[in-house]
Order: structure tokens, then C-alpha cells, then sequence
């Protein structure tokens, strides 16, 4: 029992990073019933997608059920290759669209003070100074995150609390069901359900046990679900729709929207606490994902860990995001759409390209999901659709609230 209740927090803390504030960034302009019904679809996408790479991973020998690993085995070299640029890529997005997030959060906590620092100096700021613990490795990085999470979730239940008196049903978003507004925020609710890189983990740590595991995916992601629609309720009850189609208009960063947020609340308290949890949240999710990048370059290029290694990986790691936040530093939802596509590629179309190549190889597996093919085509051209979704959004071909 123990076994499962870990799992499931070591989800949850996967999930609940930087994603959830993009979320009312890129959703709440089509109201309450619109983000529900796609948060709805996401999560069920991604349980099955999961469910899909749970296949896999089961048909595959303890050890031998890496990402690349599974595509290697089911897609031959090039679908191993055609993975690994694919992660490599997502985690370089996440990491930029943290550290342009982070900068953004650093410079309106430097006002308060009435210090005046850019966007772009802060975000360096935040990546050279966190990137000090990466650099340091697993057991600085677990220290540092322990401390961070247990606040984070100090701070998230004192952010719902203290917001909820002020929800508005009169004025404010809830009310609204513009569903011409959601497909612009479709893809990147995917990047707030991106578990799947827990799987081969999750398979080896609850002792290879299908119903187990499945059991941990599903309420893992559920309890983040429920989460995620408080915390949206909460947004949605509190910003009028004015205030945040202006916000659009202006292309506002995550600091500016959390501004948005205290200065509408005008609680001291709870203008504390939401601050406390945006601040947190950026900060774990980037140490989380850079050590993940750290670690995937370091074991690419086989880099010792001498001192000359550290520093090269560490400039491989922290140079190219930081060189984005230099050229966009209001790029939260910028890198984070990029992220998108390699979402919607490596957890959702290529697990059903995985499982297709594992039942056409008659590679035995103890658990198969159900569906069949029609399934796997029907997850994939999913996949299809949310990428090219994206694509739509970048050419503003999609409607987006403040734009009409």
C-alpha cells in the first residue's frame, strides 16, 4: 500500500509544476464548461496513451524498458533516434518555457521591493542560480525539492481556500461557454498531463503488477485533475472577462497574470499565498525537468563527472534556454507550445506506433489493451490533431479571446 500511495504523489508532484499556470492562461477566455470537457478529453487521452506504453514496457525485460529502449525494440534505429531527438526537445522547451516563466515571476517580486529588474536579467538569474544545484547533482536537487514541495503544497490549498470567497458568479468567467476559444489552449493542456516519462520507472518499481500500476496512473492523474478544476474554478470566478481580455491583448507574461490575480483579490493573505505557490511551482518543475536534461545529455555524450564534464553539461543544458529567455522574455506560452508537439508526438502518437509494431511482431506482453487497432489509429490521429492545432494557433488561424 505504501508502494502505491508514493507512486501516486510521485505523479501528482510530476504534474502539478509550471503547467498549472498556464492553464488559465490558455483556457479560461471560453469559460468553465469548455475547459472542463477538454481537460476531461486530455486526461483520458493521456490514461490511455499511458495504458498504451504500460504495454510496452510490460513486454520488454526489467532494465530494457526505456523510452528508447521500447522504440529501438518496436520501431528499429530510426524510431529510436527519431525518440530521442523527440525528448531531447521537449525537455530543452520545458526548461525554457521555466526559465522565461521564472524570470517573469523573479522581476514582479523585485518590484515589490521597488527594484526594477528586466524579465530577461531575472530569468538568467533564476537559471544560473538554481542551475547551481543542478549542477550538484541528484541528492542537492532531492534536498532542495523536498523543502519546495511541502510549501507547494502548503501554498496550493491556502491559494484555494483564500481565493474561493471572492469567486463572482455575476461577472466573472464561469458563466461564459465560448467553445471557439478552447482549440487555441487544447495542446498545451497536454503538457499539464505529461506523466508518461514515470512509466518504465513506475513498471519496475511496483514490481511489474499491471493492475497496480494501472491503478496508480488513473488515480494519479484523477486527483490532479480535480485540483486542476478547483484551481481553474477559482480563476474563473475571480477575473472579470474585461480585465482578462485585456491581459490577452497586451500578450501578458505569468507574472503579469498573477499580478492580475492579487491585484483583483486585494487580500493581502491570499496575494500571498498565490504568489508563494506560482514562485514554487516554476521553481520545482525547473529543477525537476533540468536535472532530467542534465541527466539525459551527460549519459548521451557519456560525460565523466569530473569538473570539465560538469561544466559542459552544464552549458549544454542552461545555454540554449537561457539564450531563448534573452530573445523571448515573455515566452512561458511560447515554449510551452513547443513542448506541445513533443507531447503530442513521444506520449501520444508513439506509444500507439509502439504497441502497433509490438502485436504485428507478436511480441507477447501480460497486459494488452483493449480496443485494437481502431483504438491505436484513433489515439494516434489524436495526436495528429493537437500538433496541427498548434501549428494553427502559431499562424493565428485559431480565435483567440482579445484578438476579435
Amino acid at each position: 500500500m505504501g508502494k502505491i500511495v508514493g507512486s501516486v504523489m510521485l505523479i501528482m508532484g510530476t504534474l502539478i509544476g509550471g503547467g498549472v499556470l498556464a492553464l488559465p492562461i490558455v483556457g479560461i477566455g471560453s469559460g468553465f464548461i469548455p475547459v472542463l470537457g477538454m481537460l476531461l478529453f486530455i486526461w483520458a487521452l493521456m490514461i490511455v496513451s499511458g495504458f498504451l506504453f504500460l504495454e510496452v514496457a510490460l513486454a520488454l525485460p526489467t532494465g530494457e524498458n526505456s523510452f528508447t529502449s521500447m522504440a529501438s525494440k518496436t520501431l528499429g534505429p530510426s524510431g529510436k533516434i527519431i525518440t530521442f531527438v523527440s525528448y531531447l526537445l521537449l525537455l530543452y522547451a520545458l526548461v525554457a518555457a521555466y526559465v522565461a516563466g521564472g524570470g517573469s515571476l523573479l522581476s514582479k517580486l523585485f518590484l515589490l521591493a521597488d527594484i526594477h529588474v528586466p524579465p530577461v536579467f531575472s530569468g538568467i538569474l533564476f537559471a544560473l542560480f538554481l542551475g547551481g544545484f543542478v549542477i550538484q547533482g541528484v541528492k542537492a536537487v532531492d534536498y532542495l525539492n523536498r523543502t519546495l514541495f511541502s510549501f507547494k503544497s502548503l501554498f496550493l490549498v491556502l491559494t484555494l481556500l483564500l481565493l474561493a470567497p471572492y469567486v463572482d458568479f455575476s461577472k466573472s468567467l464561469l458563466k461564459e461557454t465560448q467553445f471557439q476559444y478552447i482549440w487555441a489552449g487544447a495542446p498545451i493542456f497536454l503538457c499539464a498531463f505529461g506523466y508518461h516519462v514515470l512509466i518504465p520507472t513506475l513498471t519496475n518499481y511496483l514490481d511489474r503488477q499491471a493492475k497496480k500500476i494501472r491503478l496508480v496512473l488513473v488515480l494519479g492523474t484523477f486527483l490532479t485533475l480535480l485540483i486542476y478544476l478547483f484551481w481553474l474554478f477559482d480563476i474563473l470566478g475571480i477575473i472579470s472577462i474585461e480585465s482578462f481580455r485585456e491581459f490577452i491583448r497586451q500578450q501578458g507574461s505569468t507574472g503579469e497574470f498573477i499580478s492580475m490575480i492579487m491585484n483583483t483579490v486585494d487580500n493581502k493573505y491570499a496575494s500571498f499565498a498565490v504568489n508563494g505557490f506560482a514562485n514554487i511551482t516554476i521553481t520545482t518543475s525547473f529543477l525537476g525537468v533540468s536535472l532530467g536534461l542534465s541527466d539525459f545529455l551527460s549519459d548521451a555524450f557519456q560525460s565523466p563527472q569530473s569538473m570539465p564534464g560538469k561544466i559542459k553539461i552544464s552549458a549544454l543544458t542552461f545555454l540554449p534556454p537561457i539564450l531563448f529567455v534573452i530573445f523571448y522574455p515573455q515566452g512561458f506560452i511560447l515554449a510551452l507550445g513547443y513542448a506541445s508537439i513533443c507531447v503530442a508526438f513521444s506520449h501520444v502518437m508513439l506509444p500507439a506506433l509502439m504497441v502497433w509494431r509490438l502485436r504485428i511482431q507478436k511480441i507477447d506482453s501480460p497486459y494488452r489493451v483493449k480496443g485494437g487497432f481502431p483504438l491505436l489509429l484513433l489515439v494516434f490521429l489524436c495526436g495528429l490533431i493537437l500538433i496541427a492545432l498548434q501549428i494553427l494557433d502559431w499562424a493565428r488561424l485559431l480565435p483567440v479571446l482579445g484578438e476579435l
